[in-house]
């Protein structure tokens, strides 16, 4: 369904206003609606797709999927299947590991959005923000990238600080640890008060899969 729909952009009028990067972000496979074989009241095959709409996605996206849709594909494939529409499908907003594929802003209705059942959905790992093609200051996958160094460079920070504060706990005991008869004390104190990994080590242990894109 998305190479046919991809040739089918392609195949819009030049002057057409679907026809920019804006709106091509819309055509992701993950986020292609269902289909299914349509069957007649008996049950039987009648030789069609089903496809049902998604209940998250917003009239412009319904318009721009129609307006691509309703253009003749360059490519005719050998075998065609015909596409009827059917009821609106009940699913939630597919979670996408890459960030430039997730559903943007502008592809999902805000009246399903605001419904109390749905406001899970309403986080980055689900709808990024809608990026340049649309006016916006920064594509999402950039605004991810920085949310995620930002946190790593805490992360860093809060783990130095320790290990700062653990030295600084060392040494207080050494000095005071010098005194007669408490040699023993001292060794297990110090002991207790090593640092147990360097900054990078805390880092990597508290979050040990960096490299997803999830946020």
């Amino acid at each position: 369904k998305l190479e046919v729909r991809e040739r089918k952009f392609k195949a819009l009028p030049d002057d057409s206003k679907y026809k920019t990067d804006a709106y091509k972000t819309a055509l992701v496979q993950q986020l292609m609606s269902e289909d299914e074989d349509e069957r007649d009241a008996e049950g039987k095959l009648t030789g069609c797709f089903l496809t049902r709409p998604w209940m998250w996605a917003s009239d412009e996206r319904n318009t721009f999927i129609a307006e691509v849709d309703a253009q003749q594909d360059p490519e005719l494939p050998k075998r065609y299947t015909k596409r009827v529409r059917g009821p609106i499908g009940k699913a939630g907003l597919p979670r996408i590991q890459k960030v430039e594929h997730r559903a943007r802003r502008w592809m999902v209705s805000p009246q399903w959005l605001v419904d109390p059942a749905n406001k899970q959905f309403d986080v980055p790992a689900f709808i990024v923000d809608n990026g340049k093609a649309w006016g916006e200051p920064k594509d999402p996958e950039e605004s991810v990238t920085e949310k995620k160094r930002i946190k790593i460079e805490k992360r860093e920070y809060a783990a130095k600080k320790k290990i700062k504060l653990d030295e600084k706990v060392i040494k207080k005991v050494k000095g005071k640890g010098k005194g007669k008869g408490k040699g023993k004390a001292t060794a297990t104190a110090v002991e207790e008060a090593q640092p147990v990994a360097s900054s990078s080590k805390v880092v990597a242990e508290k979050d040990g899969n960096e490299s997803s894109d999830f946020e």
